[in-house]
């Protein structure tokens, strides 16, 4: 069995149930969606989408499906890096973008694009892997913030 480091273990069991999580909405939603179809769930303001995302955020690099994977991993493999190296409260961020990756790139492996599925029709349609990526930016800026200012009135 193989031994991981306590400083690991949490986030990347976070990561992993963030790659779960994601995984398992977009196999639920291709079952239950039409390809290309939606579901209201609130008339005017949420449907459930099944669509096909060949790009990276807003549909960037369409088509780019080797290049996207190549920067998935290498995006993966430097935050384990920093989660190995780096104070641990950047540890659970780190965990929810490295997890938010994962599952995208899982998609882009297996189908040749990613799934995208949660729909307010005025942003674009995105997934549960990108809202942890979102999640993680976010609270990593905030870590930083919070460190910065710390750090000033020492």
């Amino acid at each position: 069995m193989v031994k991981i480091k306590s400083k690991l273990r949490t986030p990347l069991l976070v990561a992993l149930a963030v790659l779960l999580i994601d995984q398992i909405s977009k196999w639920i939603i291709t079952i239950i969606v039409p390809q290309n179809g939606a579901i209201a769930l609130i008339t005017n303001g949420l449907y459930l989408s099944n669509l096909r995302n060949t790009g990276a955020a807003f549909s960037i690099l369409s088509g780019q499906n080797t290049l996207l994977i190549f920067v998935a991993l290498a995006a993966a493999a430097v935050i384990v890096y920093y989660l190995k190296t780096e104070h641990r409260r950047f540890a659970i961020p780190l965990a929810l973008i490295l997890g938010g990756v994962l599952g995208n790139l899982l998609d882009r492996i297996r189908l040749g694009h990613v799934v995208d599925f949660v729909d307010f029709r005025i942003w674009p349609v995105f997934n549960l892997a990108d809202s942890a990526i979102t999640i993680g930016v976010i609270l990593v800026i905030y870590q930083a913030y919070l460190k910065e200012k710390i750090e000033k009135y020492k």
